[in-house]
């Protein structure tokens, strides 16, 4: 779980700079918070975790296979 929240919170993070670098075209970037900038929630990027994430789960159907596959299995 705390793996899962520190990757999406690293993609929305990288996504964010790439487009105010001009790397990444633009994305509608909402903010959840007033008072912390960093709090932010990005749409397309959200579903394409959510598609990837379930790719991966019909891909590997176990989820040994997946941790194998990542080098965390046995």
């Amino acid at each position: 779980m705390i793996a899962s929240q520190a990757l999406i919170s690293g993609v929305f993070s990288l996504t964010h700079q790439a487009v105010q670098l001009g790397f990444f075209p633009r994305v509608e970037v909402r903010h959840t918070a007033r008072d912390a900038e960093g709090q932010i929630y990005i749409p397309v990027i959200n579903w394409l975790l959510a598609v990837s994430c379930i790719l991966l789960v019909l891909v590997f159907r176990q989820s040994t296979k997946l941790a194998a596959a990542f080098g965390l299995g046995g």
